[in-house]
Order: structure tokens, then sequence, then C-alpha cells
């Protein structure tokens, strides 16, 4: 017979973006319990780094982005997204996309909001979905709740033939964090314990999502 091995099937590429959520929430505790325990779990299952450090400059949330897709590290005082022709430079969603990806990104709120759609348009992504690509959809401070930004990132995994990069960008945990107490009629006397609610409702979204790429079997199949 022919020995010769099935070459192996290129793995679904998963960038989940969190918003306002950096180590102490990974890796800190209150009251004796993690701040964020599925992704305490998700972390200890899998690789974490935890010597890592802030480089976004006046693009914030764009900027990692930014540095994440390219590898480069963003202009100081002028944000890139804003200000410079991406169409040339290498970034994951162009050479996955010539390596035989479908390459999307997701963000539940206006895609002219740091000039988001272009950019990622610039950067090579076949697919940006924003917010009126949410239809109907749950809204929660900003804009869509992580449930439904998160839903239809599986949703669009599960439907695609073939590798997928996906690029979902969470905007639920946004300052001032109270969004999640107000729906919740939860509201705490201070930021700091606002943020954590916030936080413990953003860590539920990321737990589910994985539990269900976990319970089909994709996630031995994802990176």
């Amino acid at each position: 017979g022919d020995s010769r091995l099935e070459p192996a099937r290129k793995k679904n590429v998963i960038f989940i973006q969190m918003e306002s959520v950096d180590g102490i929430c990974l890796y800190g505790d209150f009251q004796g319990e993690p701040i964020m325990p599925n992704l305490r779990r998700i972390a200890e299952e899998n690789i974490s780094f935890a010597n890592t450090y802030d480089a976004t400059d006046a693009g914030r949330t764009s900027d990692a982005e930014f540095m994440v897709l390219t590898s480069v590290p963003p202009v100081k005082g002028d944000p890139v997204f804003l200000n410079f022709d991406l169409t040339k430079i290498p970034s994951l969603p162009r050479v996955l996309k010539e390596n035989g990806y479908y390459t999307f990104s997701m963000h539940g709120f206006d895609g002219g909001f740091w000039n988001r759609a272009q950019a990622h348009q610039s950067l090579g992504f076949d697919r940006d979905f924003f917010l009126p690509d949410f239809q109907p959809f749950q809204r929660i401070g900003w804009g869509v709740s992580d449930k439904v930004v998160l839903e239809r990132a599986l949703e669009t995994i599960r439907s695609t033939e073939g590798p997928v990069f996906a690029h979902v960008v969470l905007l639920t945990h946004h300052h001032p964090y109270n969004h999640i107490g107000d729906i919740l009629d939860d509201r705490r006397a201070s930021i700091e314990e606002d943020f954590l609610v916030s936080l413990r409702y953003v860590d539920a979204q990321i737990g589910r999502f994985y539990d269900s790429l976990k319970a089909s079997g994709e996630m031995e199949n994802s990176i």
C-alpha cells in the first residue's frame, strides 16, 4: 500500500483581543478567587506569557491590533490606522490568505472608529464584521455584546470550509466598566468593583466560546 502520509490539515488561527485586560486580570485573585477563572484555566491548559509589556501609543486598541497582526511596533504619537498606507506591509491575514485561509475580523462597533474598516481591509482581511453586520444584536455599552460577537465568530468558523484566521475584538469591557453592572442592576460602590463585575462577564463569554470549540472537537484543530 501507499505509505505516504496525508498532509497535515492547516489549523484554524483564532485571535481574541480583549478590551482593558492586562496581566493582573489573568494572574490576580480577589477575595481568594481568580479574577478571570476561565482565562486562567485556558492559560493553564495551554501556554501563557507573564513577561509582556504595553507598547501601544496614541492608537490605543488599534495599535495593539497593528502590532499583533504585523509584528511591527506603532509610531509614537501618530495612530497608524489613521495615517499610513497599510496595503503593502506583511500581515497575518495577508500571509495566511496566501496559504489558503479564509480571514475575517469582527468588532461590534462603527467601522469608521479608528478607521478600522479601511485599515483591516488594507491589511488583507477577506471580510470584516462591524455593528451593522450583527442583526439582531444585543447592545451592551459601546456596541454589540461580547456574547453575540463570539457566538457569531463561532458560527462563521464552523460554516467555513478550510482553515480560518479569525480576529475577534471584544468591546463590552470598556471604560467606565459599568455596562454589565447596569444591565444586572449590580452597580458597585467603586470603579474597581464595577471593573471586576465586568471582567467576570468577559471571562464567562470566553469560557463558553472555548468550551464550545472543545466540545465539538474543533479546538484540536485550532490555535
